[in-house]
């Protein structure tokens, strides 16, 4: 498999990298990549898309990275979670889909 960005989120593979001799540099979350992305979408006139959180919870930090960086928003959701032998959960794809 081939990526242009590979992140360690976890400093346990940071460590085990170390012992199976193929060190990593260091731990980067994909959260700790949030807002310097806003930035840089918001000075190139990039859209966002945000979605996961409870309900409301992408809309609220829509606004606020609205008022923080004045990036454009291109749309927000929720998709409701569920467990395996509940089926597939309904919204999330079909939003993606739209984009």
């Amino acid at each position: 498999a081939q990526a242009s960005l590979v992140l360690v989120d976890g400093k346990p593979l940071v460590w085990a990298s170390r012992l199976l001799g193929t060190p990593l540099p260091e731990k980067i979350s994909g959260s700790d990549l949030v807002l310097p992305l806003i930035e840089r979408a918001a000075g190139r006139g990039w859209r966002v898309f945000l979605s996961g959180g409870a309900p409301g919870v992408a809309e609220a930090a829509a606004a606020r990275l609205r008022e923080r960086f004045g990036v454009e928003i291109a749309g927000t959701d929720s998709p409701r979670i569920t467990l395996e032998d509940e089926g597939p959960a309904e919204g999330g794809a079909q939003t993606l889909e739209r984009l």
